[in-house]
């Protein structure tokens, strides 16, 4: 994450088939959590469980259905924003690699 001269935050997009997904999910919540990146538990996190993704951290945990996790951070469950912002995958067996790529991106940009 960097400074442009224009005081705005420039995310760094990420290595891997997710990347750019990810730099778009993390620009968002620099808008909407500032401070995220150091309220998620990289050993807990896991996309493939809502209450282990990076949203459904910073909802707190809770046992909640996908759907009220999204509508609390104003993302449309209708219109594939989970998916495009890298909160979500199509493909069971990709979770993982989501997962791990999540984790790459929070450690280096703490």
């Amino acid at each position: 994450m960097t400074d442009t001269p224009s005081g705005a935050t420039q995310v760094a997009v990420p290595s891997g088939q997710f990347g750019a997904r990810i730099a778009r999910g993390a620009a968002y919540l620099d808008e909407r959590a500032p401070g995220w990146r150091q309220r998620i538990n990289l050993g807990r996190l896991n996309l493939s469980e809502c209450t282990r993704c990076v949203l459904g951290q910073l909802a707190g945990g809770h046992e909640a259905i996908w759907e009220y996790i999204l509508r609390s951070f104003g993302i449309d469950e209708f219109d594939n924003a989970d998916y495009d912002m890298g909160f979500n995958c199509h493909d069971e067996e990709l979770f993982a690699d989501l997962t791990d790529e999540w984790v790459q991106y929070i450690e280096a940009t703490r």
